[in-house]
């Protein structure tokens, strides 16, 4: 019953991982009253048969510490102190009590771990004069770094000016693990403790260090201890940080590295769904990585070799409490190209003020993004980039957007995408298939640059196809038959004709000349393709 207990009231793996710290201070959103009125239920029945159930399961470590605390003692008697400890052990796990140890310099810091569903953490860190086993020696400190799991503190580094202790606990090895760093003098350590193990977070006993930033990897840059610095004030302005201080505890702050190893991405994919980036995907060679959420519309932008990310702007609605929930993004390269993730906006919108373009400072090319976890589900916040300290390119081209005297003509739901791309001078086509719906073209030219007219998917929910390689000669046109799915219109077949007297007699069918400039119009479930007859302006 107490696994049971404790293992409801863990938040899940996918929930740690997503964690946020909201204005309150709550770090999950659980509800553990009704899960403990549920358990007190099993109690009921279990007091009535007046002995635990045969077929309960432990884990051996809580197993052993019942058998050896409770003796010879009946099974009545037993689940009573089981069911005492158990709401106590709510208790503590709700509203951990804090603890301090001073961090003397000459003396030793070992630390007592207990193993929690497989995963060590630890129990209780000791502070003694005297030297024992995996004890570590404490010089002038100058940081303090830890690791932390989904039920706690499961290791601590001690660092100075020319030392550093082993990870005092044990580094968890697999799963998802938050870092933290505490920078500066340091000879008192503050933690909260549940009775069980040193849960949540670790400060210094100063009252100015109330707020822990908390990373998603252990090698985060020495700047990334204060991401704000270099974040877009989007709530207010200027933002308030002392409203912030006595209000947040941990914020969980997450960073997709633009480079493997030497190698630099050869694609972005950013996610949107209902009007919010929940996804970024960086695409190499070999492998991707994926922070978020695959879910909405993919945009796909393939890089060329050697190509980087020069600038990066954010575009925000002029509403700042959307924007800081809500950013989206604009890219140029170091080859010129530019690209804009996000919902298609109307030029009336931008003619009116009604979005902002904010160019986010850094250091030579985009190396990274980062992004603070949001309370909101599957949204993202606080967005910012690091630089790879190379040398300053150009200066910034100005940016421009696409004026569409066609989409006040679509009967199509809000929150449209829009991409363009011509059809000639191919080297290769490819398709994007989910289900039955045909989702996007990805587009090698002879140029050898490559386009995407649509959404490109992720091949774990997509299968991937080609139509077309340089192989094949006299395309003269392409075909898109639109089929109704639901109350909307999706793109159900592509192909190309091989000559212009092929004809198809079939009212669902679009044919188009591969001179067409085409506009592709999508959302999750719509899809409009029309000949592009609009131009591109610059933003005033």
């Amino acid at each position: 019953m107490v696994y049971k207990l404790v293992r409801s009231l863990m938040p899940h793996p996918l929930i740690w991982e997503n964690i946020c710290e909201d204005v309150a201070g709550h770090e999950y959103h659980l509800d553990r009253v009704g899960t403990v009125k549920t358990l007190a239920a099993h109690f009921t029945s279990f007091i009535a048969a007046l002995q635990l159930p045969a077929s309960l399961e432990l884990p051996l470590e809580i197993t052993s510490c019942i058998c050896e605390y409770l003796g010879e003692l009946t099974p009545y008697s037993a689940f009573v102190i089981i069911a005492g400890e158990a709401s106590r052990l709510v208790t503590n796990l709700h509203s951990p009590s804090s603890r301090e140890i001073v961090l003397e310099r000459g003396y030793y810091l070992a630390a007592k771990t207990i193993t929690i569903f497989e995963r060590e953490y630890i129990q209780d860190l000791v502070c003694s004069e005297y030297s024992e086993e995996n004890c570590q020696a404490i010089g002038i400190i100058q940081e303090v770094k830890f690791v932390t799991s989904l039920g706690g503190i499961c290791a601590v580094k001690l660092i100075g000016s020319e030392w550093e202790t082993d990870w005092i606990g044990k580094f968890p090895s697999t799963g998802c693990t938050w870092h933290g760093s505490i920078r500066g003098s340091v000879r008192v350590l503050r933690f909260n403790y549940n009775d069980l193990h040193c849960a949540s977070n670790i400060l210094s006993s100063e009252p100015y260090l109330t707020c822990q930033i908390m990373w998603d990897q252990y090698n985060f840059p020495s700047s990334f201890v204060d991401p704000e610095s270099a974040l877009l004030v989007c709530r207010g302005n200027p933002r308030n940080p002392s409203r912030f201080a006595k209000t947040l505890r941990r914020r969980f702050f997450r960073y997709l590295d633009l480079f493997h190893g030497d190698e630099y991405i050869s694609g972005l994919t950013i996610y949107t769904s209902s009007s919010s980036m929940v996804g970024l995907e960086a695409h190499f060679r070999q492998t991707t990585r994926l922070l978020g959420f695959r879910v909405g519309c993919p945009q796909y932008f393939p890089m060329q070799e050697n190509e980087r990310v020069a600038y990066i702007w954010l575009h925000i609605d002029d509403d700042y409490s959307l924007a800081y929930n809500q950013p989206a993004l604009d890219i140029q390269t170091t080859f010129g190209r530019t690209y804009s993730f996000g919902r298609y906006i109307h030029q009336v919108e931008i003619l009116q003020g009604e979005w902002k373009w904010i160019l986010l400072k850094n250091k030579g090319c985009v190396s990274g993004i980062y992004y603070e976890n949001s309370r909101w589900p599957k949204s993202t916040k606080n967005l910012g980039i690091t630089g790879d300290g190379s040398p300053e390119g150009p200066s910034p081209q100005p940016l421009q957007y696409h004026a569409s005297p066609s989409y006040s003509q679509i009967a199509a739901p809000n929150h449209l995408f829009l991409s363009v791309a011509t059809l000639n001078h191919l080297r290769r086509v490819d398709l994007c298939r989910v289900a039955n719906r045909y989702t996007g073209m990805l587009i090698q030219y002879v140029s050898g640059t490559t386009a995407v007219l649509g959404q490109w998917h992720n091949p774990g929910v997509s299968q991937h196809s080609c139509i077309h390689d340089s192989d094949l000669l006299g395309i003269c046109s392409v075909y898109f038959r639109m089929s109704i799915s639901g109350k909307n219109r999706i793109v159900t077949d592509i192909g190309f004709l091989m000559n212009s007297d092929e004809a198809i007699s079939d009212s669902d069918i679009h044919i188009f000349n591969v001179e067409t400039h085409l506009a592709w119009w999508f959302s999750e479930f719509y899809d409009e393709i029309v000949p592009w007859t609009g131009v591109l302006l610059d933003i005033p």
